[in-house]
């Protein structure tokens, strides 16, 4: 089995159109985890050399020709795997997707090979690369970043993620807003309920609504919705918002907004730095906003105001 590439404690050969990945720490607290079938954990400490690992293969013609012969236009995505998740008490970042070992067994356990197909690594490098930049380079809460057109793009949620959208009014701004999350929940596979505030006195009951559904993201529509949501989110500091179009003046770390400018409607009263304008919601800004939104959710980057140009 020809060694691919050594980086660090990683060894990777590969068999046929799969990446064994070894590690040094054979059987030690520190030794990579797997769930077969299910997911892998890699140290903290060791996730660089392993992101520096992929990114070698990456560079070799044994992933290229894997992903030619794999037929799949889609290889490579980031969709198969999950957002990382770093879990403070063992030290350890968590990541769901196709990995697996020779014994599979239930839960995740000490593994010093495990096997991943090549076509995958791509969007295992993606998730990753997304994460380390987001732990590097955290903007502090409430800030406002301005990412590059497209640097959403190769971030995307995981099959069964699950979305409430939450609407008020029925203006332009408003239902453009609303087809652009439908129609990238359509693109996405992503599961979509769509809760409809109608009654303005009972608009903090329609968030409690969605917050029940126990979805993995909440994404609002309509500027009406500020108020409402900046009495009630902080109540809820376990469920991810998203605001499109808009956003709350002082955000907890839960609520996330993506606007633009002329859309950035901060609630009765406070002026905003761009003003409100309805034309500027365009169907390409609407979709645009929902990508970056998500995936800076997606990465961890949230109680921030992604401001696009």
């Amino acid at each position: 089995m020809p060694t691919l590439t050594t980086v660090a404690d990683w060894t990777i050969t590969a068999s046929g159109d799969t990446a064994m990945f070894t590690h040094a720490s054979a059987s030690g607290y520190w030794a990579p985890r797997v769930w077969s079938q299910r997911g892998l954990a890699i140290a903290e400490t060791d996730l660089a050399s392993f992101d520096e690992a992929l990114g070698e293969v990456l560079k070799l013609p044994v992933y290229w020709l894997a992903r030619a012969r794999s037929g799949d236009s889609g290889a490579g995505d980031a969709a198969v795997w999950s957002a990382p998740r770093h879990d403070p008490d063992d030290g350890f970042v968590y990541i769901t997707g196709p990995c697996r070992t020779g014994e599979p067994a239930a839960g995740y356990r000490p593994a010093s090979t495990f096997a991943i197909d090549l076509v995958h690594l791509r969007g295992l490098r993606i998730r990753i690369a997304a994460y380390r930049a987001a732990v590097t380079t955290s903007p502090t809460p409430e800030a406002t970043i301005t990412p590059s057109p497209g640097s959403w793009d190769g971030v995307r949620p995981s099959p069964g993620y699950r979305v409430v959208l939450l609407t008020a009014g029925d203006d332009q701004p408003t239902r453009t807003l609303a087809a652009a999350v439908t129609e990238w929940a359509r693109q996405e596979g992503v599961s979509l309920k769509t809760v409809t505030a109608a009654d303005p006195s009972r608009f903090t009951d329609s968030i409690s609504e969605a917050v029940r559904l126990a979805p993995d993201l909440i994404v609002t529509a309509g500027k009406d919705l500020v108020d409402p949501l900046a009495l009630v989110t902080a109540n809820h500091l376990d469920r991810q918002f998203l605001v499109l179009g808009a956003e709350l003046a002082e955000p907890t770390a839960n609520v996330t907004a993506a606007n633009w400018p002329g859309a950035s409607f901060r609630g009765d009263g406070l002026g905003t730095s761009t003003g409100y304008d309805p034309a500027s919601f365009t169907p390409a800004r609407a979709d645009a906003a929902v990508r970056a939104g998500v995936a800076s959710v997606l990465s961890g980057l949230t109680g921030i105001v992604i401001r696009l140009g």
